[in-house]
This record gives structure tokens, C-alpha cells and sequence, in this order.
């Protein structure tokens, strides 16, 4: 196991390229998206981690990062004991106790106008903040986490947890559907 390390990094993408943002991983962090008055999407790591591969100063250490077509991805680095896991749930069991030390932050800043075609998060223990997000679909599927989305637009809104509480203001919303084992959800629609 990797001791922690400070880590701020940061890449660009162009926004034409980022339509479509998805993030896979089981990294304890917390996600944040919000307005920058770059043309750009910028994806920002900070905080201090353990899990990364070679040096651990590039977004490339931390995740797997591709940008095809009009989709930007990240996901984790598949570690050898997660191969055989084949459930959120599953992974967070293993992932309990393991020591892996992370105080991560994720920043995804996105023009002021950009209008995401989708958005897709798959995280175990990560809480989710978004502020004025544009989307058209929008999906958290979250082991422990909370999800937070603040004065938002969007049409199609999904949230599967097992544990953790969501707060959503979205206006323009045509569908919502949210399931939880444990936690609350407050929706307000405009």
C-alpha cells in the first residue's frame, strides 16, 4: 500500500468534446462540479491520496482518463483484489477497512453555458455537489454518498444509493426517479 500524498492536478478539455462526462470509482473523495469562466472543462484532483500508479502528479496516475468523441471518462485503476467484484455493494464490503488513506476532491469546472448531454457517476464512497448544472440526463449510483445538485437544470434525473442523503433543486425536470436502502431525499422542482 501507497503512503498519502499531497495531490493537485489539474487538465483541460474542450468543452465541444465534454457533452458527455462519466466518472467510475471507488476512490473515497468528495465530486464537485462548478462554473469557470474558462472555455473549458477542467478536471481538478486535490487533496491528499494513496491510490495511484507511478508518481501520482498527473490526472493519468490517478484514473484512467479518454476522451472519444463527445465523452470525457475517468475511472479508476482496476486493482487486482476488485477483479472478481461484480456489485457496488460487493466492492464497498471489501473496501471497508482497508486503510486506504483519501482526502480527494474532485473538481469538474464547465463553462457557464455548457449544457452537459449527459452526466454519470458510479462511485462507492464519494458525495457528489453540483451547482447550476445544465443536463440533459443526469445519474449518481452511489454505495455511501450524498448527492447535492443546486440550482440546476435538467430533464431526466436518476439516483440509486444504498446509504446517503440527496437534496435536489432542478428546474425544467420531466423525470426523476431515486432508490435508497437507507437515507433521504428532498426534491424541489421549478
Amino acid at each position: 500500500e501507497k503512503t498519502p500524498v499531497s495531490v493537485k492536478v489539474s487538465q483541460e478539455f474542450p468543452a465541444a468534446r465534454s457533452l458527455k462526462f462519466e466518472l467510475s470509482t471507488y476512490y473515497n473523495m468528495k465530486v464537485e462540479f462548478t462554473k469557470t469562466d474558462s472555455k473549458k472543462v477542467i478536471v481538478s484532483l486535490v487533496g491528499q491520496g494513496s491510490d495511484y500508479k507511478n508518481d501520482g502528479k498527473r490526472l493519468a496516475d490517478w484514473f484512467k482518463v479518454s476522451s472519444a468523441g463527445k465523452t470525457l471518462k475517468l475511472e479508476s485503476f482496476e486493482k487486482e483484489q476488485y477483479k472478481d467484484v461484480t456489485s457496488m455493494k460487493d466492492l464497498a464490503k471489501l473496501l471497508k477497512g482497508t486503510g486506504s488513506e483519501s482526502d480527494l476532491t474532485m473538481i469538474v469546472e464547465f463553462p457557464e453555458n455548457h449544457n452537459f448531454k449527459q452526466v454519470k457517476i458510479e462511485n462507492v464512497i464519494s458525495d457528489v455537489f453540483a451547482t447550476e448544472v445544465q443536463f440533459e440526463k443526469f445519474k449518481v449510483t452511489t454505495v455511501s454518498g450524498d448527492v447535492r445538485l443546486k440550482e440546476s437544470k435538467g430533464s431526466d434525473l436518476k439516483i440509486e444509493s444504498v446509504s446517503g442523503s440527496n437534496h435536489i433543486e432542478v428546474s425544467d425536470m420531466k423525470k426523476a426517479e431515486f432508490s435508497s436502502v437507507s437515507g433521504d431525499t428532498t426534491l424541489i422542482s421549478k
